[in-house]
């Protein structure tokens, strides 16, 4: 986004460049490995095709699925960080906010394209959301006392995540839970009702 708001063109292709030398870089050794294993059909298979059929049979629909997503972005309150961000920012350059959102919109749609409302699918958006969070503390640190700015922001934090946090505690102490006996069932039953040449998809 700097790169074409400061018209550096060729900087921007060298980026993009780089960026596929070393995507290639590891996809290369990764792609000999499955074809020496004769398992690459296999790879793409279960990361491609099974996900796709996935996405095809979601639970809910994709209306569901925004308001989830407009709802999860209320609860750490990035919807109202975007708000201001955007009113604030909009003055001195309307081309890059819209094309923000765009980008932005965008993003969402990609990270919920399988209808299901996994948490893990949008830390993909993370990226996106720190130039709004940016402008909206550079701001108040320009405008506001720079110790009632860290105050505010401080409150904020804690009123914004302390539920999380409060989650996050009880999802630590869940893991501690003995799953052996379900793990056993589930063998079983896959014993009893499958044939030594079928094809099984071992998820998590």
């Amino acid at each position: 986004i700097l790169n074409i708001y400061k018209k550096e063109y060729k900087l921007l292709l060298k980026f993009i460049l780089n960026f596929l030398v070393g995507f290639l870089i590891l996809l290369i050794p990764l792609l000999i490995y499955f074809l020496i294993n004769n398992s690459l059909l296999e790879m793409i298979y279960q990361s491609l095709i099974i996900n796709i059929n996935y996405s095809g049979d979601a639970p809910i629909g994709l209306k569901d699925v925004i308001f989830w997503i407009i709802g999860v972005a209320n609860d750490y309150s990035l919807v109202l960080i975007i708000l201001l961000s955007t009113l604030y920012y909009y003055k001195n350059s309307k081309n890059m906010v819209l094309i923000g959102i765009v980008l932005l919109a965008f993003c969402i749609l990609l990270s919920i394209i399988s209808k299901r409302t996994y948490l893990h699918y949008l830390i993909v958006l993370i990226p996106l959301f720190i130039p709004y969070i940016s402008i909206l503390l550079e701001t108040l640190f320009d405008k506001i006392n720079y110790r009632l700015s860290l105050v505010i922001i401080c409150c904020f934090i804690v009123t914004s995540y302390f539920p999380s946090l409060i989650n996050i505690k009880s999802q630590i102490q869940e893991r501690n839970v003995d799953n052996s006996r379900d793990i056993a069932e589930l063998a079983n039953y896959i014993k009893n009702n499958s044939n030594e040449d079928d094809r099984i998809y071992g998820h998590r």
